[in-house]
């Protein structure tokens, strides 16, 4: 799974158009799932949250019940 906090909202849109469409380079199966059937207005969209999102690596390892 890339990493989607802190990156630039264009660039963040347009890789999860390519994980939609099929056309990005290694495709990551979980990212391809996660945008299917999403329209170009939603991926629009959602790409500022993801991109705004302030998630530390770690964050989800250290939460109770997750590891």
């Amino acid at each position: 799974m890339p990493r989607l906090a802190g990156q630039l909202v264009e660039v963040l849109a347009a890789v999860m158009v390519g994980y939609r469409d099929g056309t990005r380079v290694g495709a990551d199966s979980l990212m391809n799932g996660a945008v299917f059937g999403r329209s170009d207005a939603g991926i629009a969209a959602l790409a500022p949250y993801l991109a705004q999102r302030d998630w530390p690596p770690g964050a989800v390892a250290a939460r109770p019940g997750t590891g």
